[in-house]
């Protein structure tokens, strides 16, 4: 093989090897965040529960670029 067959073939080697470590580290933290999401005592997940983050998104930034005439949205 030729001197730059070996130097692609190694860099992509060492692409392959760094993908899976991150993916490894990925899949660490799924399976912590399933098992402390296991152990939360009912208090905590039924805060998690009213929170709905769609909702929160889909809100505009409260008082920032509004109209001089036009009132801030409440607060739900």
């Amino acid at each position: 093989m030729s001197g730059k067959r070996v130097l692609w073939r190694e860099r992509c080697d060492e692409r392959v090897r760094e993908r899976r470590r991150r993916q490894g580290r990925v899949m660490a933290a799924l399976i912590q965040a399933e098992a402390d999401a296991e152990a939360a005592t009912p208090d905590e997940t039924a805060v998690a529960c009213d929170f709905d983050i769609f909702s929160w998104l889909m809100r505009g930034p409260t008082g920032e670029g509004l109209p001089a005439g036009e009132p801030p949205t409440p607060d739900p």
